[in-house]
């Protein structure tokens, strides 16, 4: 099977990475179409798909070591399909649309996790790392296009928002035709020698991975304190209201989206050094954000935010690729993907304990934070060791 064909197929299911928050434009219409509940609750419509990733990704990796990916992947797909398309017709109450969110969450879960999977077997070389950076461009793409057609078809009656998760349905048929179906190691029963546990899979694993599982960690915990505080601090600086907020999120989804397609040339420029410039680029958009009132300078904040995700999401996976063997691949993804989750969930929690004041402070904070941590990867010296380890792995 030509590999256009499973390009097509893996990045259809990239489309439908992030579409968790795609009814976040019609909270607003949900609120007002359901008076008697608090706006906290609608609000987990957008926050429990998190639940369900963070849930789905402590077992896929192990059920991908048995399954064919390609049939796990397609499960993912129709979860996303039956979580988005029920509140079309059932609509009524908000528990349903509570559950349905969740459902969603499982559907991303699978598929978040499943495609740096995928592309690790299909690919070798630069063309992963291309394809990890494609991953994470579609990504945003998805988002982006969900998102703008959830507010638009949402705008009359709310709940027309949700004919956005059609494009589930063309997915679950371009993963059925387009890619191809993945061998599973078969275990010989034959043999004497005990069957491995993934306690034991996770103990051979370089330590590097669970090192960049850290960076993942901090890294979507910085970014979900911005994204969540980016409309307080509009509000703070008086320069706008919630639809600047809104357009400044959307340009640095197109700035991670541009990124994406461009990071098999940014790997080229600073090949040893991307996890760190990815957290500078970080530092340095919170920071921004932080000290200016000027609207074409928090535009460039937004944007330098979309680029430091984008490298460090791309990256992450891509490292882990290399650093572990096909019996821990699947588990090191499922480690990705839960540091991915978990750091957006605790996020808010977390900084709510330090008592960290909304808005100013809290970019404040998050762009200190984020500094350090690219300085300690700087003094270690972490990108290159990690691609030192690399290299004496595959010559291995």
């Amino acid at each position: 099977m030509s590999k256009l064909r499973v390009r097509i197929g893996i990045l259809s299911i990239a489309l439908l990475s992030m579409c968790g928050i795609v009814i976040t434009p019609v909270f607003s219409e949900i609120i007002r179409a359901f008076p008697k509940v608090p706006a906290t609750t609608v609000q987990m419509i957008g926050s429990l798909p998190s639940l369900g990733q963070l849930i789905i990704s402590l077992i896929v990796g192990r059920l991908a070591m048995s399954i064919p990916k390609k049939r796990l992947a397609l499960i993912g797909v129709l979860a996303v399909i039956v979580g988005g398309i029920v509140p079309i017709f059932w609509h009524s109450q908000i528990a349903v649309l509570l559950v349905c969110a969740f459902i969603v969450g499982i559907g991303v879960g699978f598929v978040s996790t499943l495609t740096p999977m995928l592309i690790s077997i299909f690919f070798k070389g630069e063309s992963r790392a291309s394809m990890m950076g494609f991953n994470t461009a579609f990504n945003s793409l998805g988002a982006v296009l969900m998102m703008s057609a959830a507010g638009i078809l949402g705008s009359k009656m709310w709940f027309h928002s949700y004919y956005v998760f059609l494009l589930a349905v063309l997915v679950f048929f371009l993963v059925l035709f387009m890619l191809p179906l993945d061998k599973v190691e078969k275990v010989d029963v034959s043999s004497s020698q005990k069957k491995v546990s993934t306690i034991d899979v996770l103990k051979q694993m370089n330590k590097y991975v669970f090192a960049i599982a850290g960076l993942v960690f901090l890294t979507i915990f910085f970014y979900t304190a911005f994204s969540n505080n980016l409309s307080i601090l509009i509000s703070q600086k008086q320069v706008g209201g919630t639809s600047l907020a809104g357009v400044l999120s959307s340009f640095g989804t197109l700035g991670g989206m541009i990124t994406g397609f461009l990071m098999a040339y940014i790997r080229k420029i600073a090949h040893k050094h991307l996890l760190e410039m990815s957290a500078l680029l970080l530092a340095a958009s919170y920071f921004v954000m932080f000290l200016s009132n000027s609207i074409p300078f928090l535009f460039i904040g937004a944007y330098l935010s979309g680029m430091g995700m984008c490298i460090a999401m791309a990256t992450a996976p891509y490292e882990i690729s290399i650093l572990t063997n096909e019996e821990q691949n699947s588990l090191g993804m499922s480690l990705f993907i839960f540091s991915n989750a978990l750091g957006g969930i605790v996020s808010p929690i977390i900084l709510g304990w330090f008592n960290v004041t909304a808005g100013l402070q809290t970019f404040l904070v998050i762009g200190i934070a984020m500094l350090v941590v690219a300085l300690v990867m700087i003094f270690f010296n972490f990108s290159k060791k990690v691609s030192n380890q690399g290299s004496i792995k595959t010559s291995n």
